[in-house]
């Protein structure tokens, strides 16, 4: 299956200055896209710290660099954080804060690449899962109440 890369240098140089600081700087956001036939779009997101949006007075979200791939399993993302951590490599991966979903491939990829990173997930997406989830969780409750021990 086919994966590209695709970025500007001032992506790359954006995401060094406002990322690369964990209680100052910007999350690199990181979600996969569906729905686009056969591929997949992994998006990166940041927040441009030297500019203000007037009415939220809030640095505005950017778009980072930009993963399109056939599969979703480690090795794939390994391509894509592989080559992205080459680009970082004079930066201190200890300041970098990444948030994700929860899909294990991604993270695992991200702390293999980026050993020090901390890793946060998306509030959004655990809404998302609990809402989705939380029948399963009181079912289960339900059977375990009823057993005798």
């Amino acid at each position: 299956m086919p994966s590209v890369v695709l970025y500007i240098l001032r992506q790359i140089d954006d995401v060094k200055a406002f990322c690369f600081n964990r209680t100052l700087g910007s999350v690199l956001g990181l979600d996969k896209t569906y729905n686009l036939g056969r591929m997949y779009v992994t998006v990166s997101v940041y927040r441009n710290l030297a500019l203000v949006r007037k009415g939220t007075n809030s640095p505005p979200i950017f778009l980072g660099p930009l993963y399109i791939h056939g599969n979703s399993d480690f090795d794939t993302y390994s391509t894509f954080f592989g080559h992205l951590s080459t680009r970082f490599v004079d930066n201190c991966f200890a300041e970098l804060r990444v948030g994700s979903d929860e899909e294990s491939s991604i993270r695992k990829a991200i702390t293999h690449f980026f050993w020090d990173t901390q890793l946060i997930v998306c509030t959004r997406h655990l809404k998302e899962n609990m809402v989705r989830n939380a029948h399963k969780v009181s079912y289960q409750s339900q059977i375990i109440g009823d057993l005798p021990w």
